[in-house]
């Protein structure tokens, strides 16, 4: 209803910051993407934990980058700009105890990437990890 939509939005423009935490498909993922343009824009603190990142990435790659196709193939498989994507190891078919858990070693593609500079390593990064999807970051988006 317009009612709760504009309620929605002064809750949002009223938030110190912004936490998207985990969750599975794509329900709510249009509005989530909003709130993540609103907190760029706006320079409002923004937090994503798990599915928070995906929208994080998406939202930036269509913003920023002006990939306008951009997604997770968890909400579109065939997707043609997939900065989110199923780890490949693992099982589409079995979703129990299918996970990524703990750390993962991430190597670079390129030694003066941004990421190799936050990191203070030029080669790779270790990171925890737990989902089942990952950023697909290709070196002609940057």
């Amino acid at each position: 209803t317009p009612e709760a939509h504009a309620t929605a939005w002064k809750t949002l423009r009223d938030a110190k910051c912004v936490l998207v935490p985990g969750g599975f498909g794509d329900r709510g993922v249009r509005g989530m993407i909003l709130a993540a343009k609103y907190a760029r824009e706006n320079n409002v603190p923004y937090l994503g934990i798990c599915l928070g990142m995906q929208i994080f990435v998406i939202e930036r790659a269509r913003s920023v980058l002006g990939l306008e196709r951009a997604n997770s193939t968890e909400f579109d498989a065939q997707i043609t700009d997939p900065v989110v994507i199923f780890m490949p190891e693992g099982s589409r078919t079995h979703m129990g105890s299918t996970m990524r858990l703990g750390s993962r070693r991430t190597l670079f593609q390129t030694p003066d990437c941004l990421a190799s500079k936050l990191y203070h390593n030029p080669e790779y990064v270790d990171e925890r990890h737990r989902h089942r999807y990952e950023v697909s970051w290709q070196s002609d988006h940057e």
